[in-house]
């Protein structure tokens, strides 16, 4: 195994981890449940330092397929820019969980305010990371490059 592969494995867990923590975070706050709260702060905590690894694993992930056929230079630096605006947005989610998690324990209850801004600060993290993945995917996987293609054949 190499750090292309370690990229390809890793880069699934960020986006998913998010997404199960603002389920988590959303059935929380509705419900008023600290627990669950406190476990979707966990797992956007998690998911930031999973990207530290993504992150520096994809340059060697760039260099096994930058000058394979059909692999468009343009793509790859758009999936790169876009990489770039997810590591920093999910360090930011980490260290504000971080925060939360202090806050929750020194306080005994997290304050509500310190809730909404994860919420709002996981959204934008899930949406940069889910584009991101979309836009890694379609380096390698052509089918994903046009959402539908249609072809007409005329005799």
């Amino acid at each position: 195994m190499n750090a292309a592969h370690l990229h390809l494995i890793l880069n699934h867990i960020p986006p998913i981890s998010v997404i199960i923590a603002l389920v988590l975070l959303i059935v929380g706050i509705i419900g008023a449940k600290k627990i669950l709260v406190q476990t979707a702060l966990w797992i956007f905590l998690a998911a930031s330092i999973i990207t530290v690894p993504v992150y520096i694993t994809g340059d060697a992930a760039k260099e096994k397929v930058e000058h394979l056929a059909g692999t468009s230079e343009s793509m790859i630096h758009e999936h790169e820019d876009m990489a770039d605006k997810a590591f920093i947005a999910s360090i930011v989610m980490g260290i504000v969980s971080i925060l939360g998690l202090i806050l929750g324990k020194a306080n005994g209850k997290i304050p509500g305010w310190m809730t909404g801004l994860v919420l709002v600060i996981g959204l934008i993290v899930g949406l940069v990371m889910i584009y991101t993945a979309n836009l890694g995917g379609k380096i390698r996987r052509p089918e994903l490059r046009t959402a539908i293609q249609t072809k007409f054949i005329r005799d």
